[in-house]
């Protein structure tokens, strides 16, 4: 048997008869379970790293690179002009972030924000820049 870590508490376990693929990182991995994702029983040739990146971690690779170049960069969601990037995992708020009532939800993790303010409501000390535009009609 081999097993060969493929990034945060994601596994590639190989054995005599076949291998299983754990990413953790989808959803409901964390409630007690592990599946194989994606499916990897096409998989006939030497392990592709690449097969193991699921949207959410990719989405994180993006956001941790995209940071390190640029953090004042802002995108319009709703009547506010907001920063890109979710405090908690970086996750692209233009592609992932919703607005209801006045409130900011970032798809990936759950985490809420106050536009208004700009207050986590998720955690303390996690805030974003958010500025309120008005409509130009």
């Amino acid at each position: 048997m081999r097993i060969t870590a493929t990034g945060h508490a994601g596994l590639f376990i190989e054995t005599a008869r076949g291998s299983v693929l754990c990413d953790p990182w989808r959803s409901p991995a964390y409630f007690a379970s592990w599946f194989v994702f994606p499916d990897n029983s096409n998989i006939t040739s030497m392990y592709s790293p690449f097969s193991s990146v699921s949207p959410e971690r990719m989405s994180y690779a993006e956001g941790w690179y995209a940071e390190q170049s640029s953090g004042d960069e802002l995108v319009k969601l709703g009547d506010y002009m907001v920063q890109r990037r979710c405090p908690h995992l970086k996750a692209d708020l233009s592609r992932f972030g919703t607005v209801c009532d006045g409130v900011l939800e970032c798809a990936m993790h759950g985490w809420r924000f106050e536009l208004a303010s700009g207050r986590c409501l998720t955690a303390d000390g996690d805030d974003i820049v958010a500025i309120a535009v008005e409509d130009s009609d």
